[in-house]
């Protein structure tokens, strides 16, 4: 996979994951000069099918997230009170709040619908399973599985 090197959760290639892993894709590197399929390919005009809108790409970033936590009553009790629950992580430059066994980002409530809306438009209303799933992977609140459950269902 190629590096990331831009400070936002989703970067054009954490968006092409995120899409793909939802199919089960395993990718194999084929030798350039075997790989007569993507020879033509990169011959085709496809710029206009990637473009992203930066704006409109992801409605987080790990500052606005970090931001958020800083201010989350519920997250901060927990944290001050040291139960085991969250820690503080580094992820690329920003110190986050984390689960402790999965390392999935909290995220704050005020945070969780545009979120979860995202989600849901861009993986194509995959079903409930199916995104918990996602989400799972990356992001924890309390009651994730019942919000998206609720989503899904409208």
């Amino acid at each position: 996979m190629l590096p990331c090197h831009r400070t936002r959760i989703t970067c054009y290639r954490g968006n092409i994951e995120v899409l793909l892993e939802e199919y089960g894709v395993e990718l194999e590197y084929i030798k350039g000069e075997k790989n007569i399929v993507a020879d033509a390919l990169s011959r085709l005009p496809t710029a206009e099918l990637f473009l992203i809108d930066e704006e409109e790409d992801f409605p987080l970033n790990l500052r606005l997230i970090a931001e958020y936590q800083s201010t989350d009553e519920t997250l901060q009790k927990n944290f001050q009170s040291q139960k085991p629950g969250y820690k503080k992580n580094m992820r690329e430059t920003v110190k986050l709040y984390v689960h402790h066994q999965h390392e999935t980002i909290y995220v704050p409530v005020p945070l969780c619908a545009s979120l979860l809306q995202w989600y849901h438009l861009t993986l194509q209303h995959p079903g409930i399973k199916c995104m918990q799933a996602t989400l799972n992977e990356n992001f924890y609140w309390p009651g994730v599985d019942a919000a998206v459950e609720s989503l899904v269902q409208k």
